[in-house]
């Protein structure tokens, strides 16, 4: 076909020149394109039972414009068989034998509907987006569910909106529904997207289907061809009229969606992929997840499959078992599973319900203070000047969220009937804070640097934006400061200028004190997601700090610098010792669980696993955890992408 019937086929497909002469073009990305073996197909993948994974032959065909003469009919009839991508699809294809490869013909006979194709920067419906790998800062830390994302793009209004699904997050999760009649039907529900998605007030379901009734198809939009997408009222009214059945559909909670220019910017900074594939490939993929593949994976292969049929398998592999693909597990393990499984996992690792602040409020306040005298006579009081620790579980509370938390330190500084607050010790940042010391005695000035630390998120309106603390005794009997705790030892806290004239005096080193910038805040309320830091205490996200080694914890933590690049291993060192010096000692056979390594998987069937390890890796869930807070550091405190 030459070059000029391409252009005129252009009207038939209802685009512009300028798009299929990219798909046509030597120089454009858009040309690798990807055939599977159509054997691949018969029953499904072919699993490796060596490798577990999943066997395919293919060829990677570069694409040429040609000057054959190719029959003209048979090119326009496909558009009444297959959908225009499948039809773009064909003229990507469509080099010579003479321009081919002879070694990349050594293949069985390729099925012409399976295809996938790079298509570069265009947007439209029916489109692939991939989660990009390439980017500087990944989703490893914040919504992890993006990470090696396969999306459909549902709608795509051009400087307006654009609304995409997930496609590769299967969940074990069931919805019951009845109609009004008794019957109950089960609908199992993927996760979607985050907008509506299974935390929201007013969830928004999405069926996905292939049924070609044209009762279900009146009620339906066509994606491309083959899939189609309807509303959950819709596939339930198809369901309760005998059309159709739940499982017919796969239905999404949730949806991922795009303002004005959005996902065109992300693009420019390799957030995402853009890909066409036929509605074959799509549907074997969610057919095998929803069958084959255990929820926890995220649907990992999936993107994997289509990463190499757009010959980008040199990248897929450099990525395999990353941090960012452990951290995705865990994010699936944490919202993907089923209540009956995560149960199962949970118990084993710490309780996960806490008493509401109504409960902890609404205490007589006699008995408060009761309960306060005696706390602190046994040397477990929380209140301000408490410190506290981030829980020693082995699974951290903050390995998907807020890691700055994990293996935390915390100084309580306020604590009432509408919220707690506190400030982390251990987290030194790049900034320092300069101390202008006059020596009376040699009537000289020097500069001295200590590190600043990040405190948290929040700060005080009206207030002096840094915290000054102290732990030394000599200070505390010369009333330096003022108490934090009612029982006056401890840490203290002082202003700027009784810092500079303790220094110049002799009466302390400036090592001897903290400089901290932010607070963190713990809300209260009357559900216990809101419940202070009591109650986070009680659920088992902090551990009280015993007073006793207040001191030893605060005097490790003054040896830490300013943050760099270099020194970010020792800090942590550092922070991880005094950390550790908090625990409270406890029988070590106490620590361990009394259940057995047996849980349920998704079909309800008992297998044994190593709990303390990410699924299906090597990884220790300890080790990820210290690895997301070192990335966290990195990121937020370094502002650099990654340390390696």
């Amino acid at each position: 076909m030459t070059r000029y019937n391409a252009v005129v086929l252009t009207v038939l497909l209802g685009h512009s020149a300028s798009i299929v002469d990219s798909f046509l073009s030597p120089a454009s990305p858009s040309t690798k394109m990807y055939k599977r073996d159509c054997s691949s197909y018969s029953g499904g993948l072919k699993r490796s039972r060596q490798e577990n994974s999943f066997e395919r032959k293919g060829v990677i065909l570069q694409a040429y414009g040609s000057d054959d003469n190719e029959d003209d009919e048979d090119m326009s009839g496909a558009l009444n068989d297959r959908d225009w991508r499948a039809f773009r699809a064909k003229l990507v294809m469509s080099e010579t034998d003479s321009e081919r490869d002879p070694e990349r013909l050594a293949f069985e006979a390729l099925d012409p509907d399976i295809w996938a194709y790079d298509t570069g920067k265009v947007i439209e419906k029916g489109v692939i987006i991939l989660g990009g790998v390439e980017q500087d800062f990944g989703f490893g830390l914040r919504q992890q569910y993006f990470h090696k994302a396969v999306m459909l793009v549902l709608d795509h209004e051009p400087n307006k909106f654009t609304r995409g699904i997930i496609l590769n997050r299967p969940s074990s999760k069931v919805l019951l529904d009845e109609d009004g009649k008794g019957n109950i039907s089960q609908w199992r529900v993927w996760f979607g997207g985050d907008v509506q998605g299974f935390d929201s007030m007013t969830p928004e379901i999405v069926c996905i289907h292939s049924l070609q009734k044209e009762e279900v198809i009146s009620k339906s939009a066509t994606v491309m061809k083959d899939i189609q997408w309807t509303t959950f009222d819709n596939a339930k009214s198809l369901v309760a009229d005998g059309y159709a059945k739940p499982s017919d559909f796969w239905a999404f909670c949730g949806y991922a969606g795009w303002g004005p220019n959005q996902l065109a910017e992300e693009l420019d900074r390799k957030s995402w992929y853009m890909v066409a594939t036929d509605s074959n490939t799509l549907l074997q993929e969610m057919q095998r997840q929803a069958f084959d593949q255990n929820v926890r994976n995220a649907g990992l292969d999936t993107w994997t499959n289509l990463m190499e049929m757009i010959g980008k398998e040199e990248i897929a592999s450099k990525t395999f078992d990353s941090f960012d693909d452990l951290m995705l597990k865990e994010w699936a393990r944490e919202n993907l599973l089923s209540d009956v499984e995560k149960s199962s996992y949970d118990s084993k690792i710490r309780s996960t319900f806490a008493p509401s602040t109504q409960e902890l409020n609404h205490k007589d306040p006699i008995d408060k203070v009761i309960e306060q005298a005696q706390a602190t006579a046994r040397g477990d009081y929380l209140g301000p000047g408490t410190l506290v620790r981030a829980s020693s579980a082995e699974r951290s509370p903050f390995l998907l969220s807020k890691q700055e938390f994990h293996k935390s330190i915390i100084l309580i500084i306020s604590d009432d009937e509408n919220l707690t607050a506190g400030v982390i010790l251990n987290r030194p940042a790049t900034k320092g804070v300069d101390l202008h010391i006059a020596d009376k005695k040699l009537g000289t000035k020097r500069i001295v640097t200590i590190p600043l630390r990040y405190g948290g998120e929040y700060t005080v309106r009206g207030q002096n934006p840094l915290l000054w603390l102290h732990c030394n005794k000599n200070l505390r009997d010369s009333g330096v400061g003022t108490p934090m705790c009612v029982s006056r030892g401890g840490i203290w806290s002082c202003r700027p200028e009784e810092v500079s004239n303790c220094i110049a005096e002799g009466l302390a080193k400036p090592e001897d004190f903290m400089a901290v910038s932010g607070i963190s805040v713990w809300t209260k309320g009357e559900k216990g997601l809101a419940r202070g830091i009591e109650g986070e205490v009680r659920v088992g996200n902090f551990e009280i700090v015993p007073q006793r080694k207040s001191q030893t914890v605060f005097d490790m933590l003054l040896s830490q610098e300013v943050l760099s690049e270099t020194n970010i291993s020792s800090n942590l060192q550092i922070s991880n010792e005094a950390w550790a010096i908090g625990v409270e000692e406890k029988n070590s056979q106490e620590q361990e669980s009394q259940y057995g390594n047996f849980v349920l998987d998704q079909n309800g069937d008992e297998y044994q696993e190593d709990d303390s390890r990410v699924f299906k890796s090597k990884v220790k869930l300890s080790q990820l955890s210290d690895d997301a807070l070192k990335s966290w550091i990195a990121a937020f405190l370094l502002g650099q992408p990654s340390l390696e």
